[in-house]
């Protein structure tokens, strides 16, 4: 397979294309109505690992690990296909504690067992527990600063509206 470098531009809002991506725009949903069905995902990664357990498979990874791999991608191409990051992390052994707290926490959203707001939270105070400290105080003073400047922009009187338009 061969790579592309992509380029990455800043662009204004019209000039975005979505057709072959997707754009995170917080304002268009913020209570998670439209988030993806995470359950056929994991049952695809249940299926790799129930398939990695049985004997032939064990006997086969620790005779040869690039023959494994191989079998592997060809008993689950679309798994390999749609997932590769996830695929590349269950053959190197990754620690899929995050992935799980993501999945669950998504699937709790989208069967109402936790309120959207309540998800980032979680998730957030989750994967803050990874960051250096020095890292974490970096990022609060950012949103400080992001807030203030907030603060100011709607002090002046001017819609988002009407800097988009001055902007242009």
């Amino acid at each position: 397979m061969e790579w592309q470098k992509l380029s990455q531009n800043i662009v204004r809002e019209d000039e975005i294309d979505t057709s072959n991506g997707l754009v995170f725009d917080p304002s268009e949903d913020v209570t998670g109505k439209n988030m993806r069905d995470i359950r056929p995902l994991l049952d695809m990664i249940e299926e790799v690992f129930i398939y990695m357990i049985t004997p032939d498979a064990k006997l086969l990874r620790a005779r040869d690990e690039v023959a494994f791999k191989q079998i592997v991608r060809e008993k689950f191409p679309h798994f390999v296909t749609e997932y590769y990051g996830i695929f590349c992390m269950i053959m190197e052994g990754a620690d899929l504690d995050t992935l799980w707290i993501m999945a669950r926490t998504i699937d709790d959203t989208n069967t109402g067992i936790r309120s959207f707001g309540e998800a980032v939270q979680d998730v957030d105070n989750k994967l803050d527990t990874f960051l250096p400290s020095q890292l974490k105080e970096q990022a609060q003073q950012a949103q400080q600063a992001q807030q203030a400047q907030q603060s100011q922009s709607r002090g002046s009187g001017m819609s988002r509206r009407g800097r988009k338009r001055q902007l242009k």
